[in-house]
């Protein structure tokens, strides 16, 4: 699935494989979402994707890539897309394997602290 600006990208990953086993994604308003918003779109986005039933221990996490235009580095506008994934997870009992940043200038991970310059955004 190609990257664009402002595209949120959610993924449900098989953590005994390490592989996307289901993925969707959304277009974001540009700029700052409110946060009602955010867990919304999070929501729609993740349900039809998870498990029906999450085993223990866990079998499946999940994975986001925020697009936006900007400097590679997270902003507080990003923690608000990295809350709501964290509390729709929990809500399905997944864990959160990786949460990415993507932009003209590079990719950065936030759990992993590792960053890149390809992929990238179109400049």
């Amino acid at each position: 699935m190609p990257f664009g600006p402002d595209r949120v990208v959610v993924g449900v990953v098989r953590l005994s494989r390490s592989y996307v086993e289901h993925a969707g994604w959304f277009d974001s308003p540009p700029g700052d979402v409110p946060e009602a918003q955010v867990r919304s779109a999070v929501r729609a986005c993740l349900s039809p994707l998870a498990p029906a039933r999450a085993g223990i221990p866990a079998t499946h996490g999940v994975a986001m890539v925020r697009c936006r235009r900007g400097r590679v580095v997270w902003l507080p506008s990003d923690e608000v897309w990295l809350s709501a994934l964290a509390e729709e997870a929990a809500r399905h009992r997944l864990v959160v394997a990786e949460t990415f940043l993507v932009t003209e200038h590079g990719w950065r991970c936030d759990i992993a602290a590792v960053a890149g310059t390809s992929p990238a955004l179109a400049a």
